[in-house]
């Protein structure tokens, strides 16, 4: 049984269905945070410019979660697969 193509394959599976998990966690835990907190200043008193600065923080977010997302939807793809294949070669071997 340890020896089964089909065991190894299902811990693949396993191993990257957690791997994506962990990634798409932590994609919904990147925060905005402003530039003048990234430069230990304080908040411009120019509401134009704090908003420029918060524009450019939301849009540095949004890069960080989206990369952290594509990641995660590729392992997701790699564990759908992999756990395709070990069904399909228990059945195979099985008979």
């Amino acid at each position: 049984m340890a020896d089964s193509p089909a065991l190894w394959v299902a811990i693949v599976s396993f191993v990257a269905g957690m791997r994506a998990a962990i990634l798409w966690y932590r994609a919904s835990k990147v925060n905005v945070a402003p530039i003048w907190e990234h430069d230990g200043q304080i908040e411009p008193i120019d509401p134009t410019r704090a908003s420029q600065h918060l524009i450019i923080a939301t849009y540095q977010t949004m890069q960080q979660s989206s990369a952290l997302n594509r990641r995660a939807a590729v392992w997701t793809a790699l564990s759908v697969v992999a756990g395709a294949a070990s069904t399909l070669i228990a059945v195979l071997t099985n008979g």
